[in-house]
């Protein structure tokens, strides 16, 4: 039986972006305006704290597009004691004074880490010096800095990774991570699936203990399978703050079926062993390698028929 634990509670707050990348699979940009508010999220808060919840992960589209209106939330999440990340792709480190400004908000709110979603495409909209400059304002400051450089084409760095470090003036923040793959991407060569496969198949899921609350308030296990395709998103989804409670919520996860239990608790490896022989049947054949254990998911349960094979439904 999968834990009745939730230790991570990651909310999309907008689908509205000050960018138009390319590659982003939630197809955020300033033309939409679908969001979240305070007076939606405050009174599950507790809620989710009762079930386990430490940490709050908050993404978009651009949340710090509604900076004002996440304050509110966020400090109701500071006074359960979370752990707090936000993502961003930088767009307000412009100069010193607004960097500064922005840092001691995020530090007044209790924001511990900030993730900067950066690539290629986003270098249209933000500059990458902008970035390290922020990074090592927030550092100062005591809060967490890591630049996710989502690249297409190798894992190791691309042009525009190299170009991010150049910009980087000495004593600056040295973490940065590659990512591979991840709900921030359409599309990706083939030359990324790094991992073999027996390796994808013994790894667990790592977002076995969260619930992701998308900007239109829906519920999922997972900020992957909130972009699967519409003719597989109902059976994933466990129901929408605007008319649910926690405790709803939280009986829909724990009567989904024998599979979806085993996919939570141990992950997709577990379910491709599982139902192989009936998998090969419907055509699905495993590749030699993947980029990760979500690579595999996706895979597994983006495609209705698989999604026959291993769900029934």
């Amino acid at each position: 039986m999968v834990s009745s634990r939730i230790s991570v509670l990651g909310v999309s707050y907008t689908n509205m972006c000050t960018a138009s990348c390319d590659h982003c699979c939630s197809y955020g940009s300033p033309r939409q305006s679908t969001k979240l508010s305070p007076d939606l999220l405050l009174p599950h808060l507790q809620g989710f704290h009762d079930l386990g919840v430490r940490t709050f992960c908050v993404t978009g589209g651009e949340p710090v597009l509604f900076l004002d209106e996440l304050e509110i939330v966020m400090k109701a999440a500071q006074k359960l004691s979370w752990r707090q990340v936000l993502f961003t792709n930088g767009f307000w480190a412009g100069g010193e004074n607004e960097i500064q400004d922005y840092v001691r908000r995020f530090s007044r709110i209790g924001v511990g880490t900030v993730i900067f979603s950066t690539s290629r495409f986003h270098a249209k909209y933000v500059d990458p010096e902008n970035i390290w400059n922020a990074a090592h304002a927030l550092e100062k400051k005591g809060i967490g800095v890591t630049i996710d450089v989502c690249t297409l084409n190798t894992l190791d760095m691309d042009d525009y990774s190299r170009m991010l470090l150049a910009a980087r003036a000495p004593g600056q923040h040295r973490r940065l991570k590659i990512v591979p793959d991840g709900r921030a991407k359409r599309f990706a060569s083939r030359d990324l699936h790094a991992y073999p496969q027996k390796v994808i198949l013994n790894r667990i899921c790592p977002q076995r203990e969260e619930f992701y609350v998308d900007e239109n308030g829906d519920v999922f296990p997972c900020c992957c399978i909130s972009h699967k395709k519409p003719e597989t998103l109902d059976f994933y989804r466990f129901g929408n703050i605007k008319s649910d409670g926690v405790k709803e919520i939280m009986a829909k996860r724990s009567t989904r079926n024998e599979s979806l239990q085993r996919l939570f608790s141990s992950g997709p490896g577990s379910i491709y062993r599982r139902f192989e022989r009936e998998l090969r049947i419907v055509g699905f054949e495993l590749r030699e390698r993947y980029s990760s254990q979500c690579d595999l998911c996706k895979e597994l349960f983006g495609n209705p028929r698989n999604l026959q094979v291993v769900l029934g439904c």
